[in-house]
């Protein structure tokens, strides 16, 4: 549902800006800036896809790939880019007023979910997990569902 979604913002930024938008993909005048998420990359496609439709020579033979084109994204991977990962820039107010208000929510989810977290350290190996890193794992849900997978659905009762 999620990736349909970016493709119809992207038909709707074409039929809204359509006198400004160009009629075919041009990598020299259109550049797509992702964060070098999955789930980013993926929807700037489907963004793509629905902004610049093949037409003429751009329309492949196959027929499932009749309605899409190739379209570069890229990602600012490894760096530090306030536009596209706001949480990463240092801002040690920021930082200071978010750490006084988290603190006391950060103790209840740590030992509500302490099982849980010992759970992940074993399978990713992490030396620590808690609130204030389990954002370091992307894309769990896909690392456990394969985790699971591999043992026969012999997982524990914490992740279901």
């Amino acid at each position: 549902k999620g990736i349909w979604q970016a493709v119809e913002l992207g038909i709707w930024l074409r039929q809204r800006y359509g006198s400004t938008v160009l009629p075919v993909f041009n990598k020299d005048k259109v550049f797509i800036l992702s964060s070098d998420s999955e789930r980013a990359i993926e929807t700037a496609q489907g963004v793509a896809a629905g902004l610049f439709p093949p037409s003429g020579d751009r329309v492949w033979e196959s027929s499932y790939l009749q309605f899409w084109q190739p379209t570069p994204i890229q990602t600012a991977y490894g760096t530090i880019d306030a536009l596209l990962r706001p949480t990463k820039v240092k801002c040690p107010a920021y930082d200071l007023a978010n750490t006084d208000e988290e603190t006391p929510i950060a103790a209840k989810i740590n030992a509500e979910y302490a099982p849980m977290f010992t759970w992940l350290q074993n399978i990713t190996g992490m030396e620590s997990i808690d609130f204030w890193n389990i954002n370091d794992l992307y894309d769990i849900q896909r690392e456990v569902g394969y985790y699971c997978s591999r043992l026969e659905g012999s997982c524990p009762s914490v992740v279901h």
